[in-house]
C-alpha cells in the first residue's frame, strides 16, 4: 500500500475518534444536566406539596393522620 494513502487512513481514524469522542463527551454532559434538573423538579415539588399541606392544616390543631 501506497504510505501516503496509510498515512492518510491513520489521519482519517484519528480525527473520527476525536469527534466520536467529543460527541460522547456532550452526550454525557446533557445526560447529567438532565439528571440534575430532574432532581431540582423533584426538590421543588416535594416543597410545595409540604407547603400546600401545612398550609391546608395551618386552621387546626389536630395532628393529620395519613
Amino acid at each position: 500500500m501506497n504510505p501516503i494513502i496509510v498515512y492518510a487512513l491513520g489521519a482519517l481514524l484519528i480525527i473520527g475518534m476525536i469527534v466520536i469522542g467529543a460527541a460522547l463527551e456532550e452526550l454525557l454532559h446533557a445526560a447529567i444536566n438532565y439528571k440534575r434538573r430532574q432532581n431540582e423538579l423533584a426538590t421543588s415539588c416535594r416543597r410545595e406539596r409540604a407547603w400546600l399541606a401545612q398550609r391546608d392544616m395551618s386552621h387546626t390543631d389536630k395532628p393529620r393522620v395519613a
